[in-house]
């Protein structure tokens, strides 16, 4: 029982630190502009191409055998 409410506050004192950078960028939303920010353009644009790349990839190990990404019937 203590560790759930060691790790519940983990997560709200994360969720805090999240908040409070949120608010310093508000038009921050996603990992290009956290990193844009926080760490320069060219780290930013490597995230971004990285975030790019990975997209069409990601869903690939839980796809189905035989299974292609379109939907068409």
């Amino acid at each position: 029982m203590l560790s759930f409410v060691v790790s519940g506050l983990g997560c709200a004192f994360a969720g805090l630190c999240y908040a409070e950078f949120a608010a310093m960028i508000p038009l921050a939303g996603s990992a290009y502009t956290y990193a844009y920010a926080t760490l320069g353009e060219l780290l930013a644009w490597i995230i971004g191409w990285d975030l790019t790349w990975s997209t069409p990839w990601a869903p690939a190990p839980f796809r189905p055998a035989g299974r292609t990404t379109s939907s068409s019937c």
